[in-house]
């Protein structure tokens, strides 16, 4: 078997430069007005060529095959009645858990401007979406609207690309295990009628980037968002980031799921 030429790159992320403030951010808002941020090289690795392959156990993130039949991003009851639940299938599949539960309905992210209407911007960022407590909290919020709650539970994030590759702003995870808790750093995200506690990260040496170069729509990259347990690490820090070689405009869809193990 040939082996896969790896395509890392070096590239630029933004992260807190204020150890104190992790400032407010609006998912609608192009150049993150509200945060102070500062910048830092590291190279990203082709997971792709990565040996052995990265997993949701060891580093926390896997590429899947995710095929769909037809699929029609722009059509909201598609995504809530076709979409969704294959995301809740894919997860338990890859996890075995006893059951997964939507966290909130997919949001899809567009790079270009002028065809993003009310969709989300790529958070150029690295960042984890809530701190522990919260995450836990709102996802008991969500499981207990369909008459459940668990003692043991991950939340996962299931990231497809709808654009081909190459891509402008591809998605870059980290490793899990190398997100130091001392470079995280509390900031708001703020929506028409919430804010939000989320995790940015100070610049540090210890994160490890991955990025697939190559993702197509037949498959889904999936994440540890949140890790319920204290003992295991939080989840993988991601951001979207400038690939050096240009690309397609990127449009992405990502849903969030509990998946429960107890």
């Amino acid at each position: 078997m040939a082996t896969a030429i790896a395509n890392d790159v070096d590239a630029t992320f933004n992260f807190a430069a204020d150890r104190n403030d992790g400032g407010r951010h609006n998912n609608h808002d192009d150049v993150h007005e509200g945060l102070k941020l500062t910048s830092k090289d590291f190279k990203v690795t082709d997971a792709r060529a990565a040996s052995p392959a990265p997993s949701l156990g060891v580093e926390g993130f896997t590429l899947a095959e995710h095929k769909l039949d037809n699929p029609d991003w722009f059509n909201e009851e598609w995504i809530d009645e076709v979409y969704a639940p294959s995301c809740e299938a894919l997860v338990q599949r890859l996890t075995g858990a006893k059951e997964c539960i939507q966290f909130f309905r997919p949001l899809k992210r567009i790079a270009d401007p002028d065809a993003r209407g009310e969709h989300m911007v790529t958070a150029g960022f690295v960042h984890i979406d809530h701190p522990r407590e919260v995450g836990e909290a709102i996802s008991r919020m969500f499981v207990e609207k369909h008459g459940k709650t668990f003692k043991k539970a991950v939340l996962y994030n299931v990231w497809k690309t709808f654009t081909p590759a190459p891509q402008d702003r591809p998605l870059a995870v980290t490793d899990r295990r190398t997100v130091p808790e001392d470079a995280h750093v509390i900031g708001v995200t703020v929506e028409e009628d919430s804010e939000t506690p989320y995790i940015i990260l100070a610049p540090n040496e210890e994160c490890e980037f991955y990025y697939y170069p190559d993702m197509s729509a037949d498959e889904s990259l999936v994440f540890t968002g949140i890790d319920f347990d204290p003992e295991n690490p939080l989840g993988c820090a991601h951001s979207a980031f400038s690939h050096p070689d240009g690309g397609v405009s990127r449009s992405s869809v990502e849903a969030r799921i509990v998946a429960i193990f107890e």
